[in-house]
């Protein structure tokens, strides 16, 4: 026998071993899986899988490791770069059950240790899992911010309600796949099934279960509000994070975000109140900020923003940011704008709720 055969001949038992592993562990749960059962399904006996994994908790790792590599790599394979939610939202659905029909251990092993949490799995959770999930959220609260999603929906709760359709459907018996989707019971694993799955959970994603009604007026929001940032602004940028959270949860407030790059492209001014936001490390305006601010000052001069409700927001910094934040006030009054002065020692979040104040109270006067 040869090193190689050798080598083979240990790599087929290990895998053998891992696959049968992930179906016991897939059909009893971590608790309920014994690994003489393991043994006997992979065909070698329970000294081998002891000189291999030495316990039954590093072969759940070793399972563990399989399974969550492949869902690393197809998370990677899905990003969420289109402000499109319907496409979005469309093309996410059909992969990821695909996905998870493809690799329906990893749906039972989830939810066995959901029912009975013995450690081991929050460690992959936490690793792979929730950067993912906190991403995807961000995401959605852009879309939110933008207009593009019901504003009455709890973003953190989407992927939850998306992913226990999929898994509900997943785990299902013949009998009560027949009852949710209409399909023969023998039609279970098809490719019809599995379309007709992925169909029913993108519906009610994306379009919801009460019909829309596109004849009735639109509630007319008491005043819509520019955010237009004069610097490039981390989307992690916490205290920029809560200014927008501030203003979008006062009530009658629309927040409609602006291309930075041309705020008013197509003649698009701001319905009612302006909000520009600069980022301050010395004091003193970059040169975007400059480039971004001439461009306000073009569109003022063409007579889109006259008796418009304003006001700046400077970032890094209260005291420090004073002077730039008075020169931004001065020229969106030269600029016939109506600015609203910054207090001293005021935050973001009490900056913003008193804008969206100021926005509609000047609404209500025009």
């Amino acid at each position: 026998m040869t090193p190689q055969t050798t080598q083979e001949e240990k790599t087929s038992a290990q895998e053998r071993i891992l696959l049968a592993a992930e179906e016991q562990f897939a059909q009893n749960g971590y608790a309920g899986t014994r690994v003489s059962d393991i043994a006997d399904k992979a065909e070698v006996n329970v000294a081998l899988i002891n000189y291999y994994f030495a316990s039954k908790e590093k072969l759940y790792h070793g399972v563990l490791d399989r399974l969550f590599g492949l869902w690393e790599q197809h998370v990677s394979e899905m990003q969420w770069d289109d402000d499109d939610p319907e496409k979005v939202f469309t093309a996410y659905i059909r992969k990821h059950f695909e996905f998870k029909c493809r690799n329906l251990n990893m749906v039972r092993i989830f939810q066995w240790e959901s029912l009975f949490n013995i450690g081991i799995y929050q460690h992959y959770i936490n690793r792979y899992w929730e950067k993912d999930v906190f991403q995807k959220i961000d995401v959605l609260r852009r879309w939110k911010r933008l207009g593009r999603l019901n504003e009455h929906l709890n973003e953190n709760a989407i992927l939850a309600m998306i992913w226990g359709m999929m898994d509900r459907m997943l785990l299902s018996n013949g009998q009560s796949m027949e009852m949710f989707i209409g399909m023969p019971e023998e039609s279970i694993g098809s490719d019809e099934m599995i379309e007709a799955c992925t169909k029913a959970i993108i519906e009610m994603a994306v379009y919801g279960a009460i019909p829309r009604q596109s004849e009735a007026p639109a509630k007319r929001k008491a005043a819509s509000i520019q955010i237009v940032p004069l610097d490039d602004i981390p989307g992690d940028n916490e205290e920029y994070e809560r200014l927008l959270q501030s203003i979008a949860g006062a009530p009658e407030i629309e927040v409609v975000m602006a291309d930075p790059e041309d705020p008013f492209a197509e003649g698009d001014h701001p319905d009612d109140a302006l909000l520009l936001v600069a980022l301050s490390q010395s004091g003193e305006l970059s040169p975007r900020a400059a480039e971004r601010l001439a461009t306000i000052r073009a569109a003022a001069d063409n007579g889109g923003l006259s008796e418009k409700p304003a006001a700046v927001w400077v970032m890094n910094g209260d005291r420090e940011a004073q002077p730039m934040q008075l020169h931004l006030e001065q020229q969106l009054g030269r600029l016939g704008l109506y600015p609203l002065p910054r207090r001293l020692e005021q935050t973001a979040e009490q900056f913003g709720r008193r804008f969206a104040q100021y926005a509609k109270r000047m609404q209500a006067n025009l």
